[in-house]
């Protein structure tokens, strides 16, 4: 045995006893020559789960030493290892081999296959290929039980089930509905080499499978169904995100910021079990790309899983997930906000921007592997350090931005508490370079694991005070013990060296000292060969570096080699090619030079492209000339220098003529300086360039004048043509000129506006603000900002006006400078009101200049706040005002920021305390006024806020701001007149302030003139045609009487402000009304996407979903598409969904549990169809129960809208849902036959119940009970009122299907008086039956379908004259139970004249006179007590006006100063009567229920309900009047999430329709 392999086996023993850490063990084997990479190799065959087989070899020292002290770090691989190097090793496992087959035939034991399982996994997750099983998802027998969607993503959704076979629960992912096609079988395409949806599927099961280790989700089976869609199961994990996790805490108001640091810290272990799932799968070869929070799952138990492996790619095999995709499916979710920054040089981005490393980012699919899975992991540790997310950015495509050109912010800067080392970690892993990242997820997950533990890690330099520290920490008895050893050591060897020198001789002194010549020579001569020794050691150690350096450079250009080879420089110079020639030949036949917006950011993609490919391709050639390259031949072998030399300048010809074409002169310039040759062409093109820039700066201009002289014409003159640009494509247009020249003719233009604006000249056009707004705000999007920031900041400071100011100051805030902030913090510091709250936003997105960052004065701190206060970050921007003020107590500036920080916590008292200090020491300070006036109304009190406004006016009564609020104040004390006149006012000072005249339009719409609103609206957009909110309120109008207009309106407001959720809320109701239900379903996801809370956009998600349910339901009943009973429940499932996530949400609306409990009905019906009779009871059962809830919840019927006949359907779905549990019961006795027959013929007497031929069979069996309950009733039995209602019952359901013949003859079954409500349905099937008689058409349901066939070909194939006389029989007889129906007391004349059940005799002569008798005998009837309306409160806000006054839920309102209200538009004006200041007086009644939400009547001393002077039930009530102020609805606290806490209801709720 060698000396080296006993070095490695000493070493290996002294670490399994625990005399040496792993890093002291590799630093001994390299004090003795053993190579750590050589080790690695011997050991990577036996240990083939340990980075020495995951990395392989041809890293550097660093890596490889690295790497084997990863190894050494653990117990069990360092055992496997001294047992190799002892001779014991254990013979490596054979790896096992996953093949993925299937069955084509069935087995031979003739069990018929439905679906065929693609990969099988037991319990123990063991693969079993090849296993053909019965999947019975859905369409066989039922193995699975669906209890509920768990979640949803945009490709498909994933299920909640139990495995009936197996007894455990199980997760089923399958495709949406809508995006299966059932084009691709598992049988055909097993490799999943295609682009569909089922092929990304298949391949994100296939991977996810091939990944057995305890924190990646097990699959246990992936299957096909019948029609070819396929699924799979895998284990399901309760639990949460770690998103969610990390949400949690970071909303835990209870937590300071340290308690939030300590319990992110407890994710660490999460964090180290998905490094080493990470670290397993990099082993199998496979990249995860996507690795977020999101894809982390926390179980109950402590379990930790890493999810969603769609973007995974297998190295070694085709890239699948990018092959052949269009351009926009590609890119993440989280990027398709951000198109146009998707596309780079060469490939296209997957995954997510805040977590991907640059190498994603930029699209280079060839270079991401493992380690850009180590940058990920570092990102996720990143937000578990820092709470917040490496990036963070409005837009995914700011994130993504920001992420290419820059490194995050340090952690320090967001977590003051984190440790330095676990920053170093977290910097090693997401280095920008892959080679400066860890080596391995193993080795990010030790460096954790080492933190945890209390050990050094090697990514981090401590200090010497630190590592005492560290130590001493570590081992506090071992340190005590030491330094008492330390004590007595120095004692005894005082003691020692005292005796010696007692005992010590003179003559043995006098023997030392003659010895010590001859040890001074022998002293010298040694050290002259040390001096020899060390300069040899130092000529090797040079040798040793220039050879190192040599290596480094030759990798170095190996490296930028094979990066540049990567690059598709042909296709790129035909790409540039081709555009030049194209451009040249425009210019030739003289059309314009001006491109548009979209051809210059498609060239700038191009440019940037061809940027970095000649810089790289610049930076080989200078490496392959070099010295270092010339000892290295074999490096440039097969290179024409001189040849790529010449290519290299013809390409930054090319590249300088399109960038000057697309107006980027000074790119086309520095791309030219790099040319150092000189030759004609060159020359030539330099001069071209300097003529092209003159043509394209007169295009520029031409471009300028021409939309200059549109604006002033007038964007909204009569006869500008259609389609012609808005502001917005102007401000596009124009901005896209990037060349400081465009800066300077804008810069002219706004200087005339700027001396106007400063000579104090407010008698401006419409179109001059236009102008001003479109000169503005190109300077803002221009992205010049060191040129447009001065000429932006000098027209602020001369304009007063507060719209020209607000376009001002979002300008400067849109060119993201730095030089900016200095401009708008005194902008903030001024006009603190009105002015800043429109810019404030905006003002986020301003750097903070370092100078401001760190500055310790009074000002900075204040500067510090208004960002903070702009961000969001309200605690922040208060930390920062007390510590100003403790440097400048009574600081104006810092008390009204520290005020206006806790108003936007909602702490109005702390607020009006701050503002208050300033009115003390300043009383003339009006706009100090203005924000107290604004605290106090935001906290309810109107009274204090007016008194504030109208002081602020008497001190500054030329602005407009405080009659604005002062107006708006003044409505919430119910002073309409008062308000509008504050309003009028505000006008006649400010006639362009286009809110004002929105504020306008809101008090009409409020007063119910909606007509004068949309003028109002309309005012406000000829101030500011651009004005998002004008839009917004006119679609939300039109909502009721143009759906048309209302798209319209809320799809410019949309463009306007894309993230307004009202917008796609709206716009979705009037896209359902149009019945664009794809549309309406879209607009709602984006809504709740923006605002989860937006309940009126999962209502109609749902509705919608039910639509499209029904839709398909009525398709199958005519015979078009699939077959009855193929389709799945994704429409109710999500619907039913979307219906709980609105009840949730606003548990006060009516409708939504009353359409969540048809929704149950119809699910029931659909799982009945599918086989599932278990899962259709339960659905069945819980609409009944939602219904019941419901009624007992709201007994008055009372919902938002007008909610007339509501608790009908409720209790109509109630008895729908019993019908269905009845039609499905067992019954043994006559009682219960008939009630099985009731609930059969009403179940199929609902069309959307099931199948035409599960109808027939349905009413066929309804018959057959019912006939078995009559042989077994007497015939005083069948006289009972159960008897009767069956019969009626089936009769309905057999006209309901067009059965009308057998209707009327099981009609006669009943023996007595019939009821007018079935005399009425009687009338009807005869009119129906006439009309088929006419047609030759009769329906006969028969006993079977050959007895149906023979009964129908009897009726139908009679001569003409006798289907004629039939036909008039049955019109004869119609007419005559009809009357019958009206004289026994049927009401609805209305009804009858519209029913086009009763067409037949709509069309005959005698109807007319018919009617007019019978419209005479309802009149003539005695009047039936009926419900009355009434407006009932369903909430209102805590510590309202409402809640103060002690109302209750279901209280009604009757009366207000003692005038009857029923309704919404009488009760705001009631509301508004009377003097300012003067109290209203409800007259409120509380009724009483019963537990089911009857209404109780009062009754006398007999027992029997009292009764009212016309002959109603008094119901029982108590009546009290309670004392609130005038005021609007909103001011009262009848607002509850955005909508109106009162409804409309009934009294008593009209139970029967």
């Amino acid at each position: 045995m060698d000396e080296q392999r006993k070095t490695v086996m000493a070493t290996l023993k002294a670490l399994k006893a625990g005399q040496l850490t792993a890093e002291q063990a590799v630093a001994i084997m390299k004090l003795s020559g053993v190579e750590p990479e050589g080790v690695l190799q011997e050991l990577a065959p036996h240990i083939p789960d340990s980075i020495a087989s995951t990395m392989g070899s041809g890293g550097d020292d660093a890596d490889a030493d690295e790497r084997l002290t990863q190894l050494l770090s653990d117990g069990e691989r360092v055992n496997r290892a001294a047992a190799f190097y002892e001779g014991e090793a254990p013979k490596a496992a054979p790896e096992e081999v996953l093949t993925l087959e299937f069955q084509e035939e069935a087995p031979q034991s003739g069990i018929s296959l439905d679906t065929r399982t693609l990969l099988s996994i037991d319990g123990k997750g063991a693969p079993s290929a090849g296993v053909a099983v019965r999947s019975r998802l859905v369409d066989g027998a039922g193995r699975y039980e669906i209890k509920r969607e768990f979640a949803r993503g945009g490709m498909g959704r994933i299920l909640l089930a139990r495995d009936t076979d197996t007894g455990r629960d199980v997760a089923i992912k399958e495709l949406l509905p809508e995006l299966a096609s059932g084009g691709t079988r598992i049988g055909t395409n097993i490799e999943g080499e295609g682009d569909s949806t089922e092929d990304r599927f298949l391949r994100e099961a296939k991977v996810t499978g091939q990944l057995e280790h305890p924190n990646i989700v097990p699959v246990y089976e992936i299957g096909e169904r019948s029609d070819g869609t396929v699924y799979y199961t895998m284990k399901y994990v309760r639990g949460k995100t770690l998103a969610a996790r990390l949400r949690e805490i970071r909303k835990d108001e209870k937590l300071s910021d340290e308690q939030k640091f300590n319990e992110r810290l407890k994710l660490l272990d999460a964090f180290v079990a998905v490094c080493n799932a990470m670290a397993f799968a990099h082993s199998r070869g496979v990249i995860h790309r996507d690795i977020k929070p999101e894809n982390v799952m926390q179980g109950d138990f402590g379990e930790t899983m890493l999810l969603d492996w769609g973007l995974a790619r297998v190295k070694n095999q085709k890239d699948y997930a990018v092959k052949n995709r269009p351009r926009e499916r590609n890119i993440s979710d989280s990027l398709r906000e951000s198109a146009d920054a998707a596309k780079t040089q060469d490939g296209y981005i997957i995954g997510t921007p805040a977590y991907m490393p640059p190498e994603q980012g930029r699209g280079e699919q060839e270079e991401i592997d493992e380690k850009s899975d180590i940058y990920s992991l570092g990102a996720v540790l990143y937000e578990v350090l820092a709470g917040v997310a490496p990036y963070e950015g409005p837009t995914a495509g700011l994130v993504l931005q920001a992420m290419l050109t820059s490194a995050p912010a340090p952690i320090s800067e967001r977590c003051k508490f984190c440790p330095p080392e676990l920053a170093a970690v977290v910097n090693k892993a997401m280095a920008r370079e892959k080679k400066d990242r860890f080596a391995s997820a193993m080795a990010l997950a030790s460096q954790v694991q080492a933190f945890r533990e209390g050990r050094n890690l090697s990514v981090y330099q401590y200090s010497l005070a630190q590592l005492v520290r560290r130590y001493v920490q570590r081992h506090k008895a071992t340190v005590a013990v030491a330094a008492i050893s330390a004590f007595l050591a120095v004692a005894g060897g005082l003691y020692a060296a005292g005796t010696l020198i007692n005992a010590t001789s003179r003559a043995q002194a006098a023997r030392l000292e003659a010895e010590s010549a001859r040890d001074s020579a022998r002293l010298a001569l040694e050290e002259a060969a040390r001096e020899e020794a060390a300069k040899e050691a130092l000529r090797k150690r040079e040798q040793a570096q220039r050879e190192a350096a040599l290596k480094a450079r030759a990798a170095e250009i190996r490296a930028l080699k094979a990066a540049v080879e990567r690059i598709p420089a042909d296709s790129l110079r035909d790409d540039v090619a081709e555009r030049v020639g194209r451009l040249q030949r425009a210019q030739a036949e003289g059309a314009s030079l001006l491109l548009s917006a979209q051809e210059r950011r498609e060239n700038q993609v191009v440019l940037s492209s061809l940027a970095g490919y000649l810089s790289a391709k610049d930076n080989l050639l200078k490496l392959l000339a070099s010295p270092a390259a010339a000892a290295l031949p074999e490096l440039s072998a097969g290179i024409d220098l001189d040849l790529e030399g010449r290519r290299l300048v013809e390409l930054r010809l090319l590249t300088a003529r399109l960038a000057a074409f697309n107006g980027d002169f000074a790119l086309a310039e520095h791309t030219l300086s790099a040319v150092k040759v000189s030759s004609p062409e060159v020359t030539a093109q330099r001069e071209a360039i300097r003529n092209a820039r003159e043509r394209v700066l007169a295009a520029n201009r031409q471009a300028i004048d021409a939309a200059l002289d549109d604006v002033r014409r007038g964007l909204r003159r009569p006869n500008r043509p259609q389609g012609a640009p808005q502001l917005s494509e102007y401000v596009d247009q124009l901005a896209a000129l990037r060349d400081p020249k465009t800066v300077e003719i804008i810069a002219g233009a706004l200087k005339v506006f700027g001396e106007r604006a400063a000579r104090g000249d407010r008698d401006w056009t419409a179109a001059e603000f236009d102008e001003v707004r479109l000169l503005v705000r190109t300077l803002g999007q221009i992205d010049l900002p060191v040129e447009a920031v001065p000429v932006l900041t000098r027209f602020a400071a001369a304009v007063s006006d507060a719209e020209l100011l607000i376009v001002a100051g979002r300008a400067l805030c849109q060119t993201r400078s730095q030089e900016a902030f200095a401009g708008l913090a005194e902008l903030g510091r001024v006009r603190f009101n009105y002015v800043w709250e429109n810019i404030e936003k905006d003002f986020a997105l301003v750097p903070l200049p370092e100078s401001v960052l760190t500055g310790t004065s009074a000002d900075d701190c204040f500067k510090r706040s208004l960002a903070w206060r702009a961000r969001g970050d309200f605690d922040r921007a208060l930390a920062e005002c007390d510590k100003g003020l403790a440097l400048a107590p009574g600081s104006e500036a810092l008390l009204i920021s520290r005020a206006l920080a806790f108003k936007g916590k909602r702490a109005y008292e702390s607020a009006i305390a701050n503002l208050s200090a300033v009115i003390a020491a300043k009383p003339e300070h009006a706009r100090a006024l203005v924000a107290r006036g604004n605290c106090y109304r935001a906290q309810g009190d109107a009274d204090s806020a007016v008194r504030d406004f109208t002081a602020a006016i008497a001190l500054d009564g030329r602005n407009a701001t405080p009659y604005v609020a002062r107006g708006l104040a003044r409505m919430d004390l119910g002073d309409a007149q008062g308000g509008l006149e504050d309003i009028n006012a505000a006008l006649a000072l400010d006639a362009r302030r286009a809110s004002v005249y929105l504020y306008r339009g809101n008090f009409k719409n409020y007063m119910g003139d909606w007509q004068a609103a949309v003028a109002e609206y309309e005012k406000a957009l000829e101030c500011d045609a651009e004005y998002a909110e004008a839009w917004t309120q006119l679609g939300i109008i039109f909502r009721v009487h143009d759906f048309n207009r209302c798209i319209r309106d809320l799809g410019r407001a949309s463009q306007l402000n894309p993230r307004d959720a009202r917008n796609f809320s709206w716009r979705a109701q009037a896209k359902y009304g149009l019945d664009d239900l794809v549309g309406a379903i879209n607009d709602c996801s984006k809504a709740v996407e923006l605002d989860p809370k937006d309940w009126t956009a999962w209502y109609y998600r749902a509705i919608t979903h039910l639509q499209l349910h029904q839709r398909q339901g009525r398709r199958q009943s005519f015979g078009e598409g699939a077959p009855p009973g193929s389709a799945s429940t994704a429409s109710l499932d999500a619907a039913i969904a979307d219906l709980l996530k609105t009840k949730e949400i606003f548990p006060l609306d009516f409708r939504t549990p009353l359409i969540l409990s048809g929704a149950y009905l119809q699910l029931g019906d659909r799982l009945r169809e599918l086989g599932n009779l278990e899962g259709a009871r339960q659905a069945w059962n819980n609409a009944a129960r939602v219904g019941l809830d419901l009624k007992a919840f709201n007994p008055l019927g009372a919902h938002f809208y007008n909610g007339e006949l509501l608790i009908s359907h409720v209790l109509e779905d109630v008895a729908a849902a019993r019908a269905r549990l009845d039609a499905e019961s067992r019954a043994d006795t006559p009682r219960e036959l008939l009630v099985r027959a009731s609930g059969r013929s009403s179940t199929a007497g609902q069309l959307a119940a099931g199948s035409a031929e599960w109808r027939v069979t349905t009413l066929r069996a309804a018959l057959a009970d019912l006939e078995a309950a009559r042989l077994a009733l007497s015939a005083a039995q069948q006289k009972e009122p159960a008897f009767v209602a069956c019969v009626v019952n089936v009769a309905r359901g057999l006209s309901a299907n067009g059965f009308y013949a057998d209707a009327l003859e099981i009609i006669r079954l009943i023996d007595g008086e019939l009821a007018a409500a079935t005399r009425y349905d009687l009338a009807c099937s005869q009119s129906r039956l006439a009309t088929q008689w006419g047609e030759g058409k009769v329906l006969r349901l028969g006993k079977d379908e050959a007895h149906r066939n023979e009964q129908e070909f009897a009726a139908n194939s009679q001569p003409e004259a006798e289907r004629a006389r039939q036909k008039t029989q049955m019109i004869e007889r119609a007419f005559e139970t009809l009357e019958l129906a009206f004289r026994a007391g049927y009401s609805n004349a209305a009804q009858a004249s519209r029913d086009p059940d009763l067409n037949a005799l709509h069309t005959d002569g005698r109807w007319p006179a018919f009617f007019a008798r019978m419209e005479e005998l309802v009149k003539s009837a005695p009047a039936l007590p009926g419900p009355e309306r009434a407006v009932v409160v369903l909430g209102f806000q805590a510590d309202s006006q409402a809640d103060r006054a002690g109302l209750k839920p279901f209280d009604v309102i009757w009366q207000v100063n003692g005038e009857r209200v029923s309704d919404f538009g009488a009760l705001r004006l009631a509301l508004l009567k009377g003097r300012v200041g003067e109290s209203l007086t409800l007259k409120v009644r509380r009724y009483k229920f019963t537990p089911e939400g009857d209404f109780l009547p009062q009754v006398g001393q007999d027992g029997k309900p009292l009764l009212d002077d016309q002959g109603f039930v008094r119901w029982a009530c108590e009546e009290r009047e309670v004392q609130i102020k005038r005021g609007t609805t909103r001011s009262l606290g009848f607002v509850v999430n955005a909508s109106s806490g009162l409804g409309l209801g009934f009294i008593p709720a009209p139970y029967r329709p």
